[in-house]
This record gives C-alpha cells, sequence and structure tokens, in this order.
C-alpha cells in the first residue's frame, strides 16, 4: 500500500497522527486526575524513550511525567504501549489518611481510615462461575456505558446540561504539556502551552485517495 495509507491504518505509531502514546491512551489517566483534583496541571517535566520500538513510525513507547499541580500536588503519569500483554490500567491516589485505586480491570477500592469497596472483583482466581452468575467481574467498565447513557439523557429531560467540552479541552492540552516536557527534556507551563499557536503538520496527500468515477 502507498505509504501515507499505511501511515493512516497504523495511525499510533505517529505522533503527527495521534499525538503519541500519551493523547492516545495516558490522557484517560490524565483526565481523571484533573477531574479528581479539580485543577489542571501547573508544569510538567517528563523522560521517554523509543527502546523496543519499530522502525515504522515516531512515536516514543514510554513516558514518565511528572505534573505540579496547584496546593502543592505532585502527580507521576507513566504510559508505555509496549509488550505482548495486558499490564495494567491504574489511578492510585496517596493520601495522609489512606489511598484510593482505579483500576479498569481489578477493583475501585480505598483503603485506610474510611475504608471501601466498589464490589468489583480485585483477582482472577477469585472470579468462579458462582461469582459471575451473581454479577462478579474483573472489569470496572462494565456498566459505563449505560450509566453515561442515562446521565446523558437526564441532563437532557431536566436542563442540567452536561457539557464536558472545556474539561476534554484541558485534559488534552495537560496530555499535550506532558508530551511536549518530554520531547524537549525541559520544564514546561501551562501557560506556555495554552497560549501557544504551535500546530503539526500530518503531511498528508488525502487526494490521492479521492474515488475517480
Amino acid at each position: 500500500m502507498a505509504f501515507d495509507e499505511a501511515r493512516i491504518r497504523n495511525h499510533f505509531h505517529f505522533n503527527e497522527l495521534s499525538g503519541g502514546i500519551l493523547l492516545d491512551q495516558g490522557i484517560h489517566m490524565i483526565d481523571v486526575c484533573n477531574w479528581t483534583l479539580k485543577s489542571n496541571p501547573l508544569y510538567a517535566m517528563g523522560i521517554g524513550g523509543r527502546k523496543g520500538c519499530l522502525e515504522f513510525g515516531n512515536t516514543l513507547t514510554n513516558y514518565q511525567v511528572i505534573y505540579k499541580y496547584p496546593n502543592n500536588v505532585n502527580v507521576t503519569v507513566q504510559s508505555t504501549q509496549l509488550g505482548q500483554s495486558f499490564g495494567d490500567v491504574c489511578a492510585r491516589f496517596i493520601g495522609t489518611t489512606g489511598i484510593a485505586e482505579a483500576h479498569y480491570t481489578g477493583g475501585v477500592f480505598i483503603k485506610g481510615e474510611n475504608e471501601w469497596d466498589s464490589g468489583v472483583v480485585k483477582s482472577a482466581d477469585v472470579l468462579t462461575p458462582e461469582k459471575i452468575a451473581t454479577g462478579g467481574s474483573l472489569s470496572s467498565l462494565d456498566d459505563a456505558d449505560k450509566n453515561k447513557g442515562k446521565s446523558f439523557i437526564d441532563s437532557i429531560e431536566t436542563g442540567r446540561y452536561l457539557n464536558q467540552l472545556k474539561a476534554g479541552c484541558e485534559s488534552t492540552l495537560s496530555a499535550v504539556l506532558g508530551r511536549e516536557a518530554t520531547n524537549r527534556q525541559e520544564l514546561v507551563t501551562w501557560e506556555e502551552i495554552y497560549s501557544s499557536s504551535a500546530k503539526i503538520d500530518p503531511q498528508l496527500d488525502l487526494k490521492q485517495f479521492d474515488i475517480k468515477k
């Protein structure tokens, strides 16, 4: 196939098409941090690399980014898209009175002074047929689509409309902040990214895909 078609079909290997793995997948954890902390990062520092990458593409295979949030809160985001088996997607919050963890697969719970558990099974070892029959699951996302649909409809019926555009843009910029800090190997501030007019040119010739009648 043409090189441009190969790039499109494998867009996640190219920064100019997918944004790189920090925007392609790491953004979901960054979004959770912004939502939980009710703020955006003030600045970021990061390192990364292409160890284990394919020759085809230009994205990094791993990121380790430190974000500084208001109230002297530090957040570390580690993201990789390499390997033949799934590792984990997890947000861990370490507080003064306990620790909270939210896994895609493996439970959502709080340990500490105010313990709480969502009921999501933490290990496949205890996911017995009897447990499955009563609704047991390793996934924390089983009812996500149903809940999102219900919230969307409720927002329309009640007039309390859900508009996630601003939050989505801010989470995207937060991920861009981490990527740029890593690429430049220097501290980059939120103000710099927020006011930047930089653009990434995908350099795709889409006319070659026009259907000729």
